[in-house]
């Protein structure tokens, strides 16, 4: 079965929660926040992409919204 392409953006505790279930669900595409040494952390921990700015993150990620 094909996963889902997800990114999160806020990487705080909340953020990370949903990282650990989307990890069980889908596949973490990318992750975004404005402080950019916790992204580097999180994109690091679960080898994705990080960004500091949503508009870096809908330049360089396919994201579809329908």
């Amino acid at each position: 079965m094909k996963k889902l392409h997800v990114a999160v953006v806020g990487t705080g505790r909340i953020g990370k929660r949903h990282i650990k279930h989307i990890n069980n669900l889908a596949h973490l595409s990318a992750v975004c926040d404005i402080k950019k040494d916790i992204a580097d952390i999180v994109s690091n921990e679960n080898n994705c992409p990080g960004y500091y700015s949503i508009d870096d993150l809908l330049k360089n990620e396919m994201i579809v919204n329908k």
